[in-house]
């Protein structure tokens, strides 16, 4: 009986051995039947053959299906991974290849110029990279800068040609990579990799600026979806790490100084493309008992960093269109810091007044006039002057006469920038209403309060004030801007 118990588990042995070997010897079969397609494919400069990566995309599939290749399996000296390795490098050189004949087209009038890829090989191209990914994600860990880069460029390039394949593919690479960075625990290492991409990306067509091309990301549900998820899913640890990102990519890339006019477009373009990525971040940030203080402290850095160094700007130079464009990121990124500020607040069971420590309070809505965003002897605003600026917008409005033809000189100043003054209004209003409830009770359980001395009627005042501001914005203030640049030119 043991004999035959020793018998049968050396045989067992035996078949699992047998089954290791007959991987490598299926994976060495594949890797002798695609090397010579991968040399066709690394000297054609002309045009890029489909049916040679659908070759390729068929057989890599095969790895997959039938676990030919699964990065536990014993590897001697890395031969298999060096072969999967070389098979991505000499796709995303067809990647660059591409995007230097795309450039070039664009550059020509008549934009007649053969491409190297079509449709179908971009396609082809983006599936192989999704079986890699599902391979070994090591294989783009490195790489990830030049893969977004071109999944952007096909997602930009099959919304205008309204191809759904290309479409399709292109947010089941990215949104699989955003899904296995999350498992991986890495998203920051995918964070770091969109702002790379975004700053050194360039345009599909040259009418259009870099950031276009990245944009063309936060457009896809999908994509946006998983990374919303990822970021809900973030450890808590990673937190800090990930603002930091942002608030030290706008402190080193983004210059106080207008630049010429291509790289201001430029600027611009790719700071629009952070702000809405750090947006979806603030959106998506799991708020709860433990993480309320560490995020509440972020927000307050980031207003004091992040939203600050975007709304100064230099004494001596004239508020232009780049200025302009930086004042409006900065107001969009402080409305939404508004709204984290205050979700944390209600888990740390804040009072009123410390709800709102990153705003004001309704008295003190006048401003020195040296401390307006748009005065031209203003050097540096603080972060904390931002939403003074907007009660004084607002109060501007309540001063206005409603039978008035023209906006009055101190509501034009604020027209440049008044959407984002609007979505700023919006969150200080719930910010506002949380503010007041408290602030109720706490003036209710007192007993000795004066009915005079009541804060809550003030944080009443400023929402009235608001309120009427945010309407005026959506209703009023429009059709009279309108009229006046018709008029102008």
């Amino acid at each position: 009986q043991n004999h035959n118990q020793e018998r049968h588990t050396s045989g067992k042995a035996s078949s699992v051995l047998s089954s290791t070997q007959l991987f490598a010897m299926q994976f060495r079969c594949w890797s002798s039947l695609i090397f010579p397609l991968l040399q066709y494919l690394q000297n054609n400069k002309t045009e890029c053959s489909h049916v040679t990566l659908t070759s390729v995309r068929e057989t890599a599939s095969l790895l997959l299906e039938h676990d030919i290749y699964l990065p536990s399996y014993d590897d001697p000296e890395d031969r298999n991974y060096l072969f999967l390795d070389h098979v991505t490098s000499t796709l995303l050189n067809l990647t660059r290849v591409e995007h230097a004949a795309v450039q070039e087209k664009a550059s020509m009038e008549t934009r007649t110029a053969p491409s190297f890829m079509g449709t179908q090989e971009q396609n082809e191209v983006l599936c192989i990279l999704h079986h890699l990914l599902h391979l070994n994600h090591r294989l783009l860990h490195e790489r990830l800068v030049p893969m977004v880069q071109f999944v952007a460029e096909c997602m930009q390039i099959s919304s205008s040609r309204n191809d759904p394949v290309v479409q399709e593919s292109s947010s089941r690479l990215l949104s699989g990579t955003v899904e296995t960075y999350q498992r991986l625990r890495q998203i920051g290492h995918l964070i770091q990799s969109f702002l790379d991409a975004a700053k050194s990306g360039t345009s599909c067509d040259n009418e259009k600026t870099d950031s276009i091309v990245m944009e063309s990301i936060l457009q896809d549900r999908p994509t946006c979806r998983s990374f919303s998820s990822a970021i809900q899913n973030c450890p808590p640890g990673q937190i800090e790490a990930i603002f930091a990102m942002f608030t030290d990519w706008v402190a080193s890339n983004v210059s106080s100084d207008g630049g010429a006019e291509e790289s201001s477009a430029k600027e611009e373009g790719v700071l629009r493309f952070v702000i809405r990525l750090f947006v979806i971040v603030l959106q998506s940030l799991r708020i709860d008992h433990h993480s309320a203080p560490q995020v509440n402290h972020l927000c307050e850095r980031a207003m004091d960093s992040t939203v600050c160094h975007l709304v100064k700007r230099d004494a001596c130079q004239p508020l232009d269109s780049q200025h302009i464009g930086r004042i409006k990121n900065g107001l969009h990124i402080c409305g939404w810091l508004v709204q984290l500020h205050t979700r944390c607040a209600f888990w740390l069971n804040h009072s009123s007044t410390e709800a709102g420590m990153s705003v004001v309070s309704a008295n003190e809505t006048e401003v020195p006039a040296d401390l307006r965003v748009f005065d031209e002897e203003m050097g540096r605003t603080s972060a904390t002057m931002v939403l003074p600026m907007l009660l004084e917008a607002a109060k501007s409005v309540a001063t206005t006469d409603a039978a008035q033809p023209e906006p009055s000189k101190d509501m034009i100043q604020f027209f440049p920038v008044l959407g984002e003054l609007q979505h700023l209004a919006c969150h200080r209003i719930h910010q506002l209403h949380s503010m007041i409830y408290r602030q109720e009770q706490e003036e209710n359980s007192s007993t000795e309060e004066k009915k005079s001395d009541r804060t809550s009627d003030e944080l009443v005042k400023e929402a009235k004030l608001l309120v009427n501001f945010v309407f005026y914005a959506a209703f009023d203030a429009p059709a009279q801007h309108w009229e006046k640049d018709r008029s102008s030119g």
